[in-house]
């Protein structure tokens, strides 16, 4: 009787259960696609730093150029 009643409970419970197993394998899938793409996006923005960074090391040098020359200008007024 109780092996009758556990097997009945599989029958029905088996379908519950693998329904939220299937909902919470979606989940996982979609989850694992948002962190892929966010993943991408990091990368994106890690190369635009690095160009950002680029350039900004490109500007600091010519300003400290253009100051050696007016410093250079500075010294020859009369």
């Amino acid at each position: 009787r109780t092996l009758d009643l556990l097997e009945l409970m599989s029958d029905r419970v088996a379908p519950v259960i693998s329904g939220h197993l299937a909902a919470l394998l979606g989940e996982i899938d979609r989850l694992r696609k948002a962190l892929s793409e966010a993943a991408d996006q990091v990368a994106e923005l890690d190369d635009v730093n690095a160009q950002l960074h680029h350039q900004i090391a490109a500007q600091r040098s010519t300003a400290k150029q253009l100051l050696a020359r007016v410093a250079e200008l500075e010294t020859l007024k009369p």
